[in-house]
């Protein structure tokens, strides 16, 4: 036997009826201070002669009656002696972002710099001074090339082209703050045979 979907759209639908009915019932006879009789807790359905179920609360010619339940059937279950229920993890307190600044002095954006070694020295400044925890790290082209507390240091062995610089300041909960990218250029003289 198969099913054709308007015939499962009709049934869907008339369960839904039903249930709805159930649940008016049910809460009529809890709202009420009178017990409920036996004509309010009745339903009937009846098939018309296109098929489609009806449900009402008034017999009609046809009609058989259906027994409602009144009752879900659901019972808490009791939790066992000692059980403690979820308590998620207290939030930890979001960490204080550094006030401070890094900004770099030296080189300057777009700066060229002539050096037959590739020696180019880095300068940054601070808004305040480090405080403990704190350190300085520089990055040329993303790569960590230093990390400490020095405000200016020499790098030797830049290749030549252009580089971009930036320095990171961070603490010991892990907070940063990073300075402006400055784009450098290295010329380093070619040697000839």
């Amino acid at each position: 036997m198969t099913c054709k979907p308007a015939n499962t759209v009709k049934l869907l639908v008339s369960v839904t009826a039903l249930l709805l009915l159930s649940a008016a019932y049910v809460h009529a006879a809890d709202t009420t201070d009178q017990p409920a009789t036996d004509t309010e807790k009745k339903v009937y359905k009846q098939v018309g002669p296109d098929g489609q179920i009806i449900y009402s609360d008034k017999p009609s010619p046809g009609s058989q009656e259906v027994t409602v339940p009144t009752e879900s059937g659901y019972k808490p279950v009791k939790p066992p002696a000692g059980f403690t229920p979820y308590q998620p993890p207290p939030k930890t307190p979001a960490s204080t972002p550094i006030a401070n600044a890094v900004t770099i002095i030296a080189p300057k954006p777009e700066e060229s710099i002539w050096s037959a070694v590739g020696e180019v020295t880095v300068s940054v400044s601070l808004g305040s001074a480090l405080s403990s925890g704190q350190k300085l790290e520089y990055l040329i082209d993303g790569q960590s090339v230093l990390s400490g507390s020095e405000t200016s240091h020499t790098f030797s062995n830049i290749n030549r082209g252009a580089h971009v610089l930036t320095v990171r300041l961070t603490d010991s909960a892990g907070n940063s703050v990073t300075s402006q990218p400055v784009t450098f250029y290295v010329h380093r003289p070619v040697k000839k045979n």
